[in-house]
């Protein structure tokens, strides 16, 4: 899952709400909040206790500033861009950070990483569907004699295929769903302790959100899918081969 943090926040000094309003407008922004300068100074001084003696001339040497995030499938190099040329121009905007010269170089590593990731995941599924398709030959070929039997009494030789295809199936299924809701468990449990965890991988309750479930929504079903179409063609292996 990418982070949606750290995306810029914008200087402001008086027209800060009307520019958050104006940022969070945008089709790449997922949400812009304005922090005046009391806000801004107290979450300075909670970051660095001990620095009160900066106030003590007189006056807040901090402005408020407008803090946005980015939404998760908008996190990138261009979209940033996007924001900071509708921003830019604004009045009262003193200063854009988004992570200076190291930030596009972290989004394009964030890109690559995000490919070996998927790339990962899609061999760990070949291999998984390898697995099920050996096991349930070996399955076949071990039970080939009780198959015999039940076709000699009458059992269609088309039943019994199907039958074992539609019950690895439905296993398959159950298991997707049961290392799902483990998932996402964990990852609120990881979220409600480490408050680290959160900031790095994000908020908890946006695992439910619309662009993550479409995910598990495919996730399930592809599962039982590949699960009774190995067994079927275990069975077909299984069954070519001579006796």
């Amino acid at each position: 899952m990418e982070d949606h943090r750290g995306a810029p926040p914008v200087g402001d000094r008086g027209g800060g709400r009307g520019h958050g309003g104006k940022a969070a407008g945008l089709p790449e922004v997922h949400s812009a909040e304005y922090r005046d300068p009391e806000t801004s100074w107290k979450e300075f001084i909670d970051s660095y206790p001990g620095m009160e003696a900066l106030r003590a001339a007189g006056g807040n040497p901090l402005p408020g500033y407008v803090e946005i995030r980015m939404r998760p499938d908008r996190f990138t190099e261009g979209d940033f861009r996007s924001v900071e040329a509708v921003l830019k121009p604004l009045p009262e905007v003193e200063k854009l950070l988004s992570g200076g010269e190291a930030h596009p170089r972290l989004l394009r590593v964030s890109r690559w990483m995000n490919v070996l990731l998927w790339a990962g995941f899609y061999i760990l599924c070949a291999v998984s569907f390898s697995v099920f398709y050996l096991q349930e030959k070996a399955r076949a070929t071990f039970l080939s004699g009780e198959f015999d039997y039940l076709r000699e009494r009458g059992v269609s030789a088309q039943i019994i295929p199907f039958s074992r295809a539609v019950g690895t199936a439905l296993a398959g299924g159950v298991l997707s769903l049961a290392a799902m809701a483990a998932t996402v468990s964990i990852f609120i449990a990881l979220s409600g302790r480490l408050p680290a965890f959160s900031r790095v991988i994000g908020p908890a309750a946006e695992i439910l959100a619309f662009p993550f479930l479409i995910p598990w929504a495919v996730f399930i079903p592809a599962s039982t899918i590949l699960s009774g179409g190995a067994s079927l063609l275990g069975w077909r292996a299984a069954q070519s081969r001579p006796r």
